[in-house]
Order: C-alpha cells, then structure tokens, then sequence
C-alpha cells in the first residue's frame, strides 16, 4: 500500500474545480468537503463547495519517501490523504484538520477516516470519525 495522493483544503466559496488526480474523481469532492463540515446525513454539491483542493504530494510523481511527502506537506494546513490498494479498486484515506510539521504528535477531534470499496463508486465509501 502507497499514499499516492494528498490534497489540502482551504475556504473558498462557490468553487469551480479542476481535479489533477489519479485516484479520485470530481464526485469524490462533495463527500469530502461534507464530511470535513461533519454533515454525514447530508451532502454538498458540486456548484457549493466551500473549500478548494490542491494536489500536494503524489508518490507515482514525487517518489514515494518521508522526506519528500513532508517537504511537499508541512506547513500546508489542513490534508486529506488517499492510497489505492495494490491490485484492487479500494481506495483508503484520511483527513487530518492539523499542519503537518515535524515528528511531534498532535491532539484533534476533527479527524477521519473513510474507505472506498469500490475507489469509482461513491456509495462503496465508509467513514470512521475520529
């Protein structure tokens, strides 16, 4: 298992995006941005997402080391982290409300984690809150 891509989330109203991603699709975005708003029951579309995401880390591009992901990752804000499973369409990830910075660990409630079962099928997705 590889993290293969990470994208940060920062407000922005009203948000047209262009998706530079291997892994996930323009429909996975609503999910996100719901589930980092903790609306479960509920869902944004996608003319109103309130947050704008920008690929910071890709292991296929970057290398697949700690180094990189952290010179490409820290002191970005908040992260979301997506990895496909070798040899399946599983897609596991998390999100991580906190900047990444060094080796000290870091208390949230903010956090989650989700799993695709099927990575091209939104309703495959599992959320675990933190």
């Amino acid at each position: 298992m590889q993290p293969r891509t990470n994208l940060a989330p920062s407000r922005k109203p009203n948000l047209k995006f262009k998706l530079d991603s291997t892994l996930i699709e323009s429909k996975h975005i609503p999910l996100f941005a719901s589930w980092i708003d903790k609306k479960i029951s509920s869902h944004y579309d996608s003319k109103n997402i309130p947050y704008e995401f920008n690929l910071l880390y890709r292991s296929s591009r970057d290398g697949f080391n700690f180094e990189t992901f952290h010179r490409n990752c820290d002191n970005k804000g908040a992260t979301i982290w997506i990895a496909k499973i070798q040899g399946s369409t599983q897609l596991i990830g998390g999100y991580n409300p906190l900047d990444w910075n060094g080796n000290k660990a870091k208390i949230t409630t903010n956090s989650f984690l989700f799993n695709f079962t099927d990575g091209k099928d939104t309703s495959s997705a599992k959320l675990g809150l933190v």
